[in-house]
């Protein structure tokens, strides 16, 4: 399954040398604390999830992995899966259905179909050569989950 990955131009270096590294990078906790590598099946940058407008050049990288493996889930029906569960830092149970709507609101019903989170490492070995390609700040005004 070809997925891309957007990021910044600096996180790239160590990308070629250690793959995509999980992380939690999102303060909406959108990844329910949990550290993931997010990946779309969006071609072309996602504009709509704005953090860092006018950060400059981004890149995306392509990787390929393999659609059943157990590490890889799609977003929204993980999300799903998860209805319940508590953020440990306040004790209170994660807005789900809100996230839900935000990734409907900001990005459209495509959204919800588009994004995964890969629970571990996606090693350089699955990065597709050219791995990645800049994508121009005019079209890539921030990304709201990266490196």
């Amino acid at each position: 399954m070809l997925l891309y990955h957007y990021t910044e131009l600096g996180y790239l270096p160590g990308i070629d040398e250690h793959g995509l590294l999980p992380r939690v990078a999102d303060p909406q906790s959108m990844s329910l604390c949990r550290p993931v590598v997010w990946l779309t099946k969006l071609p072309e940058n996602p504009t709509w999830l704005l953090l860092t407008p006018g950060a400059g050049e981004r890149a995306q990288v392509r990787v390929t992995l393999d659609s059943h493996s157990k590490r890889l889930k799609h977003y929204a029906s993980w999300l799903r899966w998860n209805n319940g569960i508590k953020d440990s830092l306040t004790g209170k149970p994660f807005d789900i259905e809100g996230m839900l709507s935000t990734l409907i609101e900001k990005g459209g019903l495509e959204a919800i179909d588009a994004w995964y989170v890969y629970f571990g490492t996606v090693q350089r070995n699955r990065l597709v050569l050219p791995s990645y390609r800049i994508v121009p700040d005019e079209a890539a005004p921030g990304i709201a989950v990266g490196a």
